[in-house]
């Protein structure tokens, strides 16, 4: 994506958003949120807010900020000029029970696939995710891309889902973290708790950051829950 063809535009007297129109690109998604460090270390004191989402990025000012979008080309030529390499960040590694006695949708999953469940679970857990954004609840992340062999769409209608169940909705993967309705497929659960409204921070993982699913069995993850 060339920061130049990136569309600035208001969309109240606070808010300006910022969209590259790429859909699921990690290369993009990147670029925004080294701008949204950009802009809050330049410009924190003028802004409330600065929301990464897949290929867009939303600034809410304080105050109606006349100067906005000369203050966001600013930022972008900086980035599109500077010659320093994207940061590499650690892979956080989610320890998931693909265990079937936990009540997850392998199964089903098998025969829409026409793949074992032994193979869906492999593929799963053998790639590296990149966290897009943060969305529909606080702590979900929303993460791609999954192996196209295992994306599937989402049910035809919301059923309740447990805390730390891991499903998969096209080419995404994400993680519950409270129970909720979900329409995702369930191919897993993890122990750990994805948000904690009294640590610092609140969400385990952050977007940005890469992911990787490991494999734990039922009794390590009972042991590992109730740590």
């Amino acid at each position: 994506m060339q920061l130049s063809q990136a569309q600035v535009s208001p969309i109240s007297e606070t808010d300006w958003l910022l969209q590259f129109h790429t859909g699921l690109s990690v290369a993009s998604n990147q670029q925004l949120h080294a701008l949204a460090a950009q802009f809050r270390q330049q410009y924190g004191g003028l802004l409330q807010d600065v929301v990464v989402a897949y290929d867009s990025l939303l600034l809410r000012f304080q105050q109606p900020q006349l100067h906005a979008e000369a203050l966001m080309n600013d930022c972008l030529k900086q980035l599109a000029d500077s010659s320093s390499a994207a940061a590499t960040t650690n892979v956080i590694e989610i320890p998931v029970c693909y265990d079937p006695t936990l009540h997850n949708d392998l199964l089903a999953m098998a025969q829409q696939t026409n793949l074992p469940v032994e193979e869906i679970v492999e593929l799963h857990s053998a790639a590296t995710y990149h966290i897009y954004m943060l969305g529909f609840l606080p702590g979900f992340a929303y993460m791609g891309s999954v192996d196209e062999r295992i994306a599937l769409p989402r049910k035809v209608a919301p059923v309740p889902v447990k805390a730390g169940a891991v499903g998969i909705a096209g080419t995404q993967t994400g993680i519950y973290p409270t129970a909720s309705p979900g329409g995702w497929n369930i191919v897993g659960y993890t122990p750990l708790q994805m948000f904690d409204a009294i640590r610092e921070p609140a969400c385990l993982l952050q977007p940005g950051q890469q992911v990787r699913f490991v494999p734990v069995s039922l009794s390590d993850f009972e042991s590992l829950q109730s740590s």
